[in-house]
């Protein structure tokens, strides 16, 4: 999964400077303002995830590859972790 900017509950850097420069009205728009970033809230990320199947045996049969990490296992810790921080 190829995903644009994440903002949501743990949103920083340049995101969180143009939020703040937002709701303080404090914004200046460059040029005509017609440029466009595709954005994804963090939550909607993890529903995503949630539905994603993670069956790689297929694959792993036609390369003969097996990988080190076991990607359910990961997705699970972070969905737990999202939900422990209140993302989710």
């Amino acid at each position: 999964m190829h995903l644009g900017a994440v903002y949501g509950f743990r949103i920083k850097g340049n995101y969180e400077r143009l939020t703040h420069a937002l709701a303080r009205h404090r914004f200046v728009p460059v040029r005509n303002g017609l440029n466009r970033r595709t954005l994804v809230y963090d939550r909607d990320v993890g529903c995503a995830i949630e539905d994603m199947p993670l069956d790689g045996s297929l694959i792993q049969k036609e390369l003969g590859f097996v990988p080190q990490y076991d990607l359910k296992t990961e997705r699970e810790e972070t969905i737990k972790e999202m939900k422990e921080g209140g993302a989710l």
